[in-house]
């Protein structure tokens, strides 16, 4: 039996202030390594603060924020989830098409047109990078598949005797990709996200069917507050392998606890055996 104290930053990133962004993660990952959890996730983009729109890249200013990630992880001997703006290959994509965006009205920087992706980096207590994920599922409705290039590939990792996958916000609504991380015996998936108020009840019906469809634990960082692409509601969330809310935060900033026990991700899929029932080379016939 493997028991993990999680906690939950749900914060509202300060506008154009990577350095800020830091100073409080840092803060705030003091304060979770003092309350003894094993590992303290952020919300999708809080240090860049989340703009789908935004071209901006500076390769000093995202190596600055992993670099803050890694010692403050160790210093502090806690797992660390945040993430970044990772420079993709512009070989392997088509430069021409991300540089003919702009961030107009929602970013005041200079634009640097490197092509870019919505990065996860997973980082262990001694300041390891364990894994990076790279946002496969863009939110096109707000543009982002124009200002960054969609990632390929999932993202595992194992620490402290579990089994991790990483997802980012919109990817909540896409079911293959969880259902592969449940394939490859993951028992907890982490969705960091900025999930807008005017969606929160989808969110929540997704949460519990990703978890309950899978089998395992399924936590949830979300934004809270208001930035000038829309309003968020925090509400991060930890649902169990059977489909109960073990936390379920409000909408204010803090920082969230919640214990994830691999006892009972066992537990449950012994009982309900729904994954080793599926007919896989049937649903793949089906797609033919």
């Amino acid at each position: 039996m493997t028991k993990l104290k999680t906690a939950l930053a749900q914060l509202s990133p300060e506008k154009d202030n990577v350095e800020k962004n830091i100073a409080t993660a840092a803060s705030y990952i003091k304060s979770a390594a003092e309350s003894n959890a094993d590992l303290i996730i952020f919300p999708e983009q809080y240090f860049n603060n989340w703009d789908p729109l935004c071209t901006r890249y500076s390769r000093e200013e995202q190596d600055g924020i992993i670099a803050a990630l890694k010692d403050e992880a160790s210093a502090n001997g806690i797992a660390v989830l945040g993430s970044y703006y990772k420079a993709h290959d512009a070989k392997a994509h088509d430069a021409a098409e991300i540089a003919g965006d702009s961030c107009g009205d929602y970013c005041g920087y200079n634009v640097d047109t490197t092509p870019k992706e919505n990065t996860s980096v997973f980082i262990d207590d001694r300041g390891k990078i364990l894994a990076e994920y790279s946002k496969i599922h863009l939110f096109s409705p707000a543009g982002e598949d124009r200002s960054f290039v969609a990632g390929e590939r999932p993202a595992v990792c194992t620490y402290g005797g579990f089994k991790f996958g990483l997802t980012i916000c919109y990817d909540l609504r896409f079911p293959e990709l969880f259902s592969y991380y449940a394939a490859v015996g993951c028992n907890c998936v982490i969705n960091q996200s900025a999930w807008a108020k005017a969606r929160m009840e989808q969110r929540r019906i997704l949460s519990g069917a990703r978890a309950v469809e899978n089998q395992y634990y399924f936590i949830g960082v979300n934004i809270a507050g208001k930035n000038p692409q829309d309003e968020y509601f925090g509400e991060s969330n930890v649902i169990d392998p059977a489909g109960a809310a073990i936390l379920e935060a409000d909408g204010t900033e803090g920082l969230f606890f919640a214990e994830i026990d691999s006892e009972c991700v066992n537990a449950v899929r012994q009982n309900l055996p729904t994954l080793s029932d599926r007919r896989e080379s049937l649903y793949m016939e089906w797609r033919r």
